[in-house]
């Protein structure tokens, strides 16, 4: 069966865009709703609704568990789904590549290095966010340095080099990971993208820095 190229397949238009977005969004709060309701306790949807609404329905025991657990751990996943989307973006935009995204740069295996040193040393849960970013920028600089020769910055080798680095450094993950003792299942809770610690002071960290990548890129014009 021949694949139908881009150019035959109906444009975007916003009549089209507004359906789907509100087809995703409904989907997300579908799974946001059984996420609240699905655990080691499980709580009727009536509850989970009242808790939304500030019913004095609800027991205390449930209202805890969603509101100061289950729902910043869900924000929490929606904020990092939607920087994640972001980053793609942006590096597609950027580079022109639709390929460059940053797993194939090597940022995100930068980013787990950091992390997993970070874990290692035992630091606090609230630096680790930080080791992770300073591991993603390294690689960043290392690809673009690789990259740029005489003034220009050629996107096939940007992407080659992201992908050289980025096996170094998964290699770095799995040495590092083989030399951890204790904290060995937290690493790869880490890199499962565990939410388990999650909380409010996360959402403080990581949210605001979403939100300022975005709207940096969306008030800026890439054609």
């Amino acid at each position: 069966m021949q694949i139908p190229s881009l150019r035959h397949r109906r444009p975007l238009t916003p009549r089209r865009t507004g359906l789907v977005l509100l087809l995703l969004l409904g989907v997300l709060l579908v799974v946001s709703f059984l996420g609240l309701s699905i655990g080691s306790v499980a709580i009727p949807f009536s509850d989970v609704i009242g808790s939304c609404t500030g019913s004095s329905t609800v027991s205390e025991t449930h209202r805890a568990i969603l509101l100061t657990i289950r729902l910043p751990r869900i924000v929490l996943a929606i904020v990092v789904g939607a920087g994640l989307s972001t980053a793609g973006l942006v590096l597609q935009a950027l580079l022109r590549n639709p390929l460059a995204e940053p797993y194939i740069l090597g940022i995100s295996s930068g980013g787990t290095v950091g992390a997993i040193v970070a874990i290692g040393l035992s630091l606090s849960p609230f630096l680790v966010p930080f080791a992770s970013f300073a591991g993603s920028a390294l690689v960043m600089l290392l690809v673009y340095v690789i990259a740029h020769r005489r003034g220009r910055l050629d996107t096939n080798t940007l992407l080659l080099a992201g992908v050289m680095i980025g096996a170094f450094f998964n290699a770095a993950v799995l040495l590092l990971i083989a030399l951890l003792n204790q904290e060995l299942r937290n690493a790869f809770l880490w890199l499962m993208g565990n939410l388990s610690t999650a909380g409010a002071d996360s959402l403080v960290v990581v949210g605001p820095l979403v939100l300022i990548a975005s709207l940096m890129f969306h008030s800026r014009e890439y054609r």
